[in-house]
């Protein structure tokens, strides 16, 4: 966002900040006691996985994802092996590259999430 702003691009940590301060809204209902257990159980890697849902949950139309904090914690907590958000990220991006017309999709999805939300 910061070439939108103007401002330089966070450094790690104001990275970091930055998604924990956006989480309410792009993952409305997700409980703080949820959010510190996939911060404990990923480390930074749950505030990738919070992008990589947010824009799954915008771009999604196969089959829309009417929870993003229930889908979330689902691939937080996925049993078997251990969830890897950067991959995701990464994917989700490709497709929506992929897609014919992708900023349409982002738009749309992006404003989907813009009601303010908070962490219960």
């Amino acid at each position: 966002l910061s070439h939108l702003t103007g401002a330089a691009p966070p450094d790690g940590a104001g990275a970091l900040a930055a998604v924990e301060t956006l989480t309410p809204r792009l993952l409305p209902g997700l409980s703080e006691a949820d959010w510190a257990g996939a911060v404990r159980r990923l480390g930074a890697g749950a505030h990738v996985a919070v992008l990589a849902t947010a824009l799954k949950a915008a771009v999604r139309t196969d089959r829309p994802i009417r929870s993003p904090a229930r889908y979330f914690l689902g691939t937080i907590w996925r049993r078997g092996r251990r969830p890897d958000p950067l991959a995701s990220l990464r994917a989700c991006i490709a497709a929506h590259d992929a897609c014919a017309a992708p900023r349409d999709i982002a738009v749309a999805g992006l404003a989907a999430t813009a009601e303010p939300g908070r962490m219960r």
